[in-house]
């Protein structure tokens, strides 16, 4: 089952899929915290190159900040100081990994964060000529935290359609929470308007094993006795009517899940 639609766009990722970059034309975008992690982790072993790699992202960071403070993040002129102070910067930082490099081991604390700087160098100076682009990725690991802690827990949704449902919902929840909306309040409103009701009977339905068209329910005719009954026998109502019931039961749970928060 295809799960990923294909865009063209930078991802803001920590790692992405080389044949998803390739089939969808999907530039992974820069993650300086990642970097700054490295770096950071190496202070133990060597502090004061470790430090002076810190400095170099912090001066990034200090432009970013500026932006925000000023209100032209993501204009035409917050790419302008991308291009004078960060590019100035990055050039600096890229010629002291160089000549740092050869001083320390590969497999050494600074030597892995240097080697992870220089190896992601292209993806790290991506944000130099689009505004639009985070320095990091910080948003998007926050954002997919909930999805790896209940992974577990949601392995077994029962079917192929409860897994679209479920898929829908939690779409629906992630994108309210982060327009600062109330998911629950929004799916009530919804139940109660009547919006999300089931289209009319004699709309077209396909059944999920069959692969036919649903047929409208017939009665048998008097004196004859059918031997067997199929699925494509039932009408169509009582189809949409248990997955009413699942969707019903998943929107429960999370409006129970977050009434507990």
């Amino acid at each position: 089952m295809k799960s990923i639609a294909c865009f063209a766009a930078s991802g803001a990722a920590d790692c992405a899929s080389k044949n998803l970059r390739r089939t969808c034309a999907l530039s992974r975008a820069p993650d300086n915290a990642h970097t700054r992690r490295g770096f950071f982790d190496a202070l133990g072993s060597d502090e004061v190159a470790a430090r002076t790699a810190l400095d170099f992202i912090l001066e990034i960071y200090k432009v970013e900040e500026r932006a925000k403070e000023t209100g032209i993040a993501g204009t035409a002129e917050h790419l302008a100081l991308r291009r004078t102070i960060s590019r100035k910067v990055m050039d600096e930082f890229k010629a002291w990994l160089d000549a740092e490099k050869p001083k320390h081991l590969p497999k050494g604390p600074m030597g892995a964060a240097i080697g992870y700087a220089l190896n992601q160098w292209e993806t790290l100076t991506r944000f130099l000529d689009d505004a639009r682009v985070p320095v990091d990725n910080n948003k998007a690991e926050n954002a997919l935290r909930a999805s790896a802690l209940g992974k577990k827990n949601w392995l077994f949704v029962g079917n192929d359609k409860a897994g679209e449902n479920l898929a829908g919902l939690y779409s629906l929840v992630a994108t309210s929470q982060a327009n600062g909306a109330n998911p629950a309040a929004y799916l009530r409103r919804r139940r109660s308007s009547g919006s999300a009701a089931t289209p009319p009977p004699d709309s077209t339905s396909c059944c999920r094993r069959t692969g036919r068209r649903s047929q409208p329910s017939r009665r048998p005719e008097q004196g004859r006795r059918r031997s067997r009954t199929t699925r494509s026998d039932y009408p169509p109502a009582l189809h949409r009517g248990r997955e009413e019931i699942r969707v019903k039961r998943a929107t429960g749970a999370i409006h129970d899940r977050l009434r507990c928060r």
